[in-house]
């Protein structure tokens, strides 16, 4: 009886998860709050009733007024006050809806970027006890604030070439030193960590990863479109990325080491360049994208601007085919066919998951499940509590009689039903996230 207990891939009763992982650029503070009390409550809005989602979003320090992408931001334009909308911001951060730090800030195009800047931002954050642990690049190569090899950004250099050869500290530019120490563990360097493979951590054809199934249906440049959309892969090392895919590499995220040596999380994110505006959400996430995500059973972390539109023809913050589209995200949602929560809570349940020590035995007709911690790794350097462990299903022939303990102490699960696989099981409960404000 024992053989049949086994960890399930998604907490009970998903059978994919995903979360839109949103970069605050062009982000206005109200549309902001509007868009996620639409998304995230099941109050009455502007853009019809709330969701009732866990769909987070990205945030900046600092912003450049001057740029077009600018948005609001944790501090003033005099990079050193706390502008009026921080006190929201430390609300949203420490609810967990605001989960991921789109770098310090935009400094695009003027650049602008130092390490004083970097000291400043997380001393903020931590005055406030607000941990972040996702970070992604922003911008151009104006933004030296970036890590990662593939990016333009010197944040992760210690040492650069100086005259004549000689290697000098980048006292200027590099900050890793402090985003480790701080707490970040994942990061999303650029769109070379980008794929159009719908669903990570499963087994993917090499056609599924040569050929994108997205279809663009753009009225205008549709030859354009159909080479950005179906080509691009192929501009970039195409044999590699699709050899590497076919052979099981179509991970959600995997261990990094950055230019100063320092191990990170890196994960890949969903979408299409150039298709990351809030319109191209009923693209990249259409009811056939959402539907091939739940049938290959797959983890997706979406690549979007959700304050970013081309227009606003109907006066709102988001259009009215985009809202269209969350509202069937809902509904798989509500059915217990797709899980959607924050990048954050995602990438650490993945993670978690993947790394858990556990064991089981039988004990007097009963079953007993036995967590130990999870592997030594950058995620939790072996220690793990209960809070990490929410959501955690095991498969078992007879939830009544199954126990889990954490460390030699039980804890509390809830008896499931039997899923789409005929299988019943018991899980640890999640806990929803609570939106403030």
């Amino acid at each position: 009886m024992t053989k049949e207990v086994s960890l399930r891939k998604f907490p009970y009763p998903y059978r994919a998860a995903l979360a839109i992982c949103s970069d605050i650029d062009s982000s206005e503070f109200l549309d902001f709050i509007e868009i996620h009390k639409y998304l995230n409550t099941r109050r009455r809005t502007s853009l019809g009733e709330g969701l009732g989602l866990e769909i987070g979003d990205s945030f900046w320090m600092y912003s450049n007024e001057q740029t077009r992408d600018h948005a609001f931001a944790y501090f003033d334009p005099s990079m050193v006050k706390p502008s009026k909308y921080s006190g929201a911001m430390r609300e949203l951060i420490g609810s967990g809806y605001i989960d991921v730090m789109h770098t310090y800030g935009n400094f695009s195009v003027s650049g602008g970027f130092i390490r004083e800047l970097a000291e400043r931002a997380l001393e903020e954050l931590e005055k406030h006890n607000l941990k972040i642990e996702v970070w992604s690049n922003h911008g151009d190569e104006k933004n030296l604030q970036n890590i990662g090899g593939s990016s333009k950004g010197l944040g992760d250099v210690k040492y650069l070439k100086g005259n004549e050869g000689k290697t000098v500290e980048n006292k200027r530019y590099y900050h890793t030193d402090l985003l480790i120490n701080y707490g970040i563990k994942y990061y999303w360097d650029s769109e070379e960590s980008l794929t159009h493979v719908i669903g990570q951590d499963r087994n993917c054809s090499f056609y599924e990863c040569l050929v994108p199934s997205i279809v663009v249906k753009a009225p205008r440049d549709r030859l354009r479109n159909m080479v950005k959309a179906g080509f691009s892969p192929i501009t970039r090392s195409m044999v590699r990325r699709t050899y590497l895919l076919s052979l099981k590499e179509n991970r959600l995220s995997r261990t990094n080491t950055l230019r100063d040596d320092n191990k990170i999380i890196k994960f890949t994110r969903y979408g299409l360049g150039g298709y990351d505006w809030s319109e191209d959400v009923p693209l990249i996430l259409s009811d056939k994208v959402l539907r091939q995500l739940i049938n290959v059973e797959g983890y997706c972390i979406a690549y979007v601007h959700l304050g970013d539109r081309r227009n606003n023809r109907n006066g709102l913050p988001l259009s009215y085919s985009t809202l269209a589209a969350f509202e069937k995200m809902a509904k798989y949602y509500y059915e217990g066919k797709l899980l959607i929560t924050t990048t954050r809570n995602l990438l650490r349940f993945r993670n978690i998951s993947k790394e858990l020590i556990w064991s089981y035995s039988l004990h007097e007709g009963s079953i007993r499940i036995f967590i130990d911690g999870v592997a030594p790794s950058i995620l939790s350097y072996g220690r793990v509590n209960l809070k990490d462990l929410q959501g955690l299903t095991f498969y078992t022939p007879d939830p009544s009689h199954t126990e889990v303990f954490l460390k030699g102490k039980k804890v509390k699960v809830q008896e499931n039903r039997k899923d789409h696989r005929n299988k019943l099981s018991v899980s640890i409960p999640r806990k929803r996230l609570s939106f403030p404000l």
